[in-house]
């Protein structure tokens, strides 16, 4: 079934950016006609395609088909094009977007020779990136921190996802570990018992972790939990509740390292949470 999309592009920019990164431009575009090669971005770039084929080809890996659910991403300051498939025109979904944050995900959520991920079904992907950046359109940090989060969760279940397709891409000991970290999230690590599973040391583990990822473990961790938090507070539940499920001491331990990641309190979120779903 076609999915509805606007008859002309639809662009909206956001401003000011943050310091961990910032989304700077979103919309559909209908019945695209192509680029030329020697076209560069300043920033990242994600494509979804909707509806049609096309071919994408940059400077780097070459050209790619691209079909209904490739999920492309577009490299910065890289010399790339498009091309019309047999019958014309296709639809997409875009998102620009950058910041040190997301430098860290680049050389392993794709593969570097194939900067294209399938996901299916199509009306639910669309949604799904289409959601990082919905909600209140007012300007400011705390609206550009929430669509940097928004957006990175995103990227976690596209990884997830691939690991659910095919075991295979969990072979690797980055990919269990990570597989890990993000399951049972009450539960307090042992980090030398973690490492040796692994096959090393916790401080080689520690090492090759965050050289890989750009963040510790337990940073990546901690990132999970709130992660996990944030869905249990758009779901309503209460702190206290939040806090015992998530293996918290206590609320105002809960509270505390909240707001240490977020910048926000629990109160500013689920106030912000509220008004994104009216």
């Amino acid at each position: 079934m076609k999915l509805p999309l606007p008859r002309h592009p639809q662009v909206i920019r956001y401003a000011p950016r943050t310091p961990i990164g910032a989304v700077i431009l979103h919309g559909h575009l209908r019945n695209s006609p192509g680029a030329d090669l020697g076209r560069r971005l300043a920033h990242f770039c994600f494509v979804y395609t909707l509806t049609g084929k096309t071919f994408y080809e940059d400077t780097r890996t070459g050209r790619h088909a691209l079909k209904p659910g490739d999920l492309l991403l577009v490299h910065p300051n890289v010399a790339h094009r498009y091309g019309n498939g047999p019958k014309g025109g296709w639809d997409e979904y875009f998102i620009v977007f950058d910041g040190p944050v997301f430098d860290l995900w680049k050389n392993w959520l794709f593969d570097s020779a194939k900067p294209i991920i399938n996901l299916q079904p199509v009306s639910y992907w669309h949604q799904r990136l289409a959601a990082c950046v919905t909600g209140p359109e007012e300007p400011g940090v705390a609206l550009q921190i929430r669509q940097v989060v928004n957006l990175l969760g995103f990227m976690t279940e596209v990884f997830e996802a691939q690991i659910a397709r095919d075991p295979k891409h969990a072979s690797t000991w980055l990919n269990q570990a990570c597989q890990r970290l993000g399951s049972d999230l009450a539960e307090e690590i042992d980090w030398n018992a973690f490492a040796r599973s692994l096959g090393m040391s916790s401080e080689r583990f520690r090492k090759l972790f965050t050289k890989s990822m750009g963040i510790p473990p337990a940073r990546y961790r901690t990132a999970r939990i709130i992660d996990r938090a944030c869905g249990m507070i758009r779901d309503k539940k209460l702190g206290k509740e939040i806090a015992s499920d998530l293996g918290f001491a206590n609320e105002q331990h809960f509270s505390r390292r909240f707001r240490q990641v977020t910048g926000m309190t629990l109160t500013q979120f689920r106030n912000q949470a509220s008004r994104s779903s009216k």
